[in-house]
């Protein structure tokens, strides 16, 4: 097994296409382009069919991560309104 360079990733299987992290920072909306931008690599040829797909799997599992966290804010900010007395 060949490590991308540094020796703390295994290698990998498609090809060699280095990673976008154009997601990172970019959120919900990041997410979406990057799914935009791996769909697009698969239909291109750029990606198989396969990495495209673990690729997708990746960006879902952050995506839900996520809403997870955004939906615990909320949550949060209503329990607070609600024990402090203030309903609106």
């Amino acid at each position: 097994m060949e490590a991308r360079g540094d020796g703390a990733h295994p290698a990998r299987r498609g090809g060699d296409h280095p990673p976008d992290r154009r997601a990172e920072a970019g959120g919900a909306g990041g997410i979406a382009a990057a799914l935009g931008t791996v769909a697009a690599a698969v239909a291109g040829g750029d990606l198989s069919p396969e990495e495209g797909q673990a690729v997708a799997a990746v960006l879902e599992t952050q995506r839900r991560a996520i809403e997870t966290a955004e939906l615990e804010a909320r949550i949060a900010a209503l329990e607070t309104r609600t024990t402090k007395g203030n309903t609106r």
